[in-house]
């Protein structure tokens, strides 16, 4: 922030103009601190950005984001996430929750259940709520154990089904990756939507933007195959 202003989008433009080959990818967002959307999503179409976008919901209950002091509500969230899908369909999309808050019903729990069903977040990074000293909620009555995991399972069990379902469109067909890490059975790469893609070579790729078809998927990374003359891309 400069002078009460955002600054993100001067940044991300002057990043972006810079004359090198490079992918780059924006970290979570608070959805009380964003910029202005529609010129957030002008940045998101530029090809050196990757279509990944990383919005912290914690719960879909606006009574448990009050509770959890976040100062924003769940339709500020779902207008965000409308108008990011409406204009980039193959977003990638990860968030944050937090289950079993001492004052969640049932009813809070479900609103999130059923906000993970709409919205698919390809990455769920899911916590049980734990207590600190010194905030507001180190005075309440903990959920019991056996509700809070009950609760995380669902979510969890919900978020497995949807993210592999937004993975079926990739299956059998060849897409663009970035080969940016070894590991011990070949390289990971990421595709322009920041999905991990693995593949299985002994061939030095590190560093190479190359086609691969996709053959196995899975809720959280998918495994490609390269062609046998590697097809080696520029990477803008």
């Amino acid at each position: 922030m400069d002078s009460g202003q955002n600054q993100l989008i001067p940044l991300l433009n002057k990043i972006l103009e810079l004359p090198f080959n490079f992918k780059l990818r924006l970290g979570m967002m608070n959805p009380i601190n964003l910029p202005n959307i529609e010129e957030l999503i002008d940045i998101y179409k530029h090809p050196k950005m990757y279509k990944f976008l990383h919005i912290p919901i914690q719960s879909a209950s606006n009574k448990i984001l009050n509770d959890m002091k976040r100062g924003y509500t769940i339709e500020k969230v779902e207008i965000i996430l409308s108008k990011f899908k409406k204009e980039i369909p193959n977003l990638a999309f990860a968030t944050d929750i937090i289950t079993g808050y001492p004052t969640e019903t049932e009813e809070d729990h479900q609103k999130t259940v059923e906000l993970i069903k709409k919205y698919k977040p390809d990455i769920l990074n899911l916590s049980k709520f734990s207590k600190h000293k010194g905030t507001s909620a180190d005075k309440l009555k903990d959920l019991q154990k056996k509700i809070l995991n009950q609760r995380n399972q669902e979510i969890m069990r919900v978020h497995r089904k949807t993210a592999l379902e937004n993975k079926n469109k990739y299956l059998n067909n060849t897409i663009t990756v970035f080969v940016n890490k070894k590991n011990n059975n070949g390289c990971e790469s990421r595709d322009e939507n920041y999905n991990i893609i693995l593949i299985n070579t002994k061939e030095n790729i590190l560093g190479k933007s190359l086609q691969v078809k996709i053959t196995t998927i899975g809720p959280h990374h998918m495994i490609g195959e390269t062609k046998k003359n590697l097809e080696i891309i520029e990477l803008i």
